[in-house]
């Protein structure tokens, strides 16, 4: 449709700067006007023209573009509302975006309503302590908006699950009895601790376990709607984690919700609870 709106509008607009030519072609063609003033006087007409006809293609020919783009848009979105899942994907590198899977995170914990699950896989990192002010300002937040939403949910005397669940994949955990050192990271074990310390007197709104390693992959499911999947890498040279972003998907028809609860019950069923010894250094 926009190329035959092109293909009769640059004859039209040639048409019609072609009359405009001819008439000041005809207005400076007495002797009263020298030979190369008309000459440059045409030139001029001339380069009008083929502005004219060029503003013409581009307007016409940006509109479809914005109209083919608009389409792809509206393609994938009916695409995402068919399928029932949609996912954005978080970058996080040093700078700016330094931290920035935790904060999207943040902000979707933040109007959390039903639930929180997590799943992770503990490796022993320095990277948290050694990272920039801004990435640990924005983990220290994150960890302190999952703690403030326990805090809601307690309020809200909920029945069922625990509003905020934990498992914490140990390598080496083998025997119950075991000591184990979740250590070297601060702003996770003061987390953890204030955890065990709502999980005393709102036994509803919060628990934290420990099972051997059985999935290696860390998750979030947020109101089982939203899932967090980040994408780390850890060094052969050693100094645990690197953070390069998240997939965060908005799963509306529940399968891939339903998946990821099923392994959640999976490492439940052979999880433990988390204690205070779990988070101290073992004797030396």
């Amino acid at each position: 449709m926009r190329r035959r709106s092109i293909l009769v509008a640059v004859p039209v607009a040639a048409f019609i700067v072609g009359i405009l030519a001819q008439l000041v072609s005809d207005k400076f063609s007495s002797s009263l006007v020298n030979t190369s003033t008309r000459i440059t006087i045409v030139t001029l007409v001339g380069l009008c023209l083929v502005v004219v006809i060029l503003v013409v293609v581009i307007t016409f020919d940006y509109a479809e573009r914005v109209n083919q783009i608009n389409d792809v848009a509206g393609a994938v979105e009916r695409l995402s509302l068919q399928f029932g899942i949609s996912v954005e994907f978080v970058a996080d590198y040093p700078g700016e975006n330094d931290g920035m899977t935790y904060e999207r995170t943040r902000q979707l914990i933040s109007s959390a309503q039903h639930s929180l699950v997590f799943v992770d896989y503990w490796t022993e990192t320095a990277n948290y302590r050694e990272g920039e002010e801004q990435a640990r300002a924005r983990r220290n937040a994150y960890y302190g908006e999952i703690l403030s939403q326990i805090e809601l949910s307690a309020r809200r005397n909920r029945d069922g699950a625990p509003f905020h669940r934990r498992i914490i994949q140990f390598p080496g955990l083998v025997d119950p009895d075991e000591r184990v050192a979740l250590s070297g990271d601060e702003s996770f074990l003061g987390y953890t601790r204030q955890c065990l310390a709502y999980q005393e007197v709102w036994p509803r709104s919060t628990v934290v376990k420990i099972c051997p390693p059985h999935v290696n992959m860390h998750f979030a499911v947020i109101d089982r709607r939203f899932v967090i999947l980040p994408i780390l890498t850890s060094s052969p040279r050693g100094g645990g984690l690197r953070r390069h972003g998240a997939l965060i998907f908005e799963d509306r028809v529940g399968e891939l919700v339903a998946k990821l609860m099923n392994i959640y019950a999976m490492l439940d069923a052979v999880a433990l609870p988390l204690e205070e010894r779990h988070m101290e250094q073992p004797p030396g």
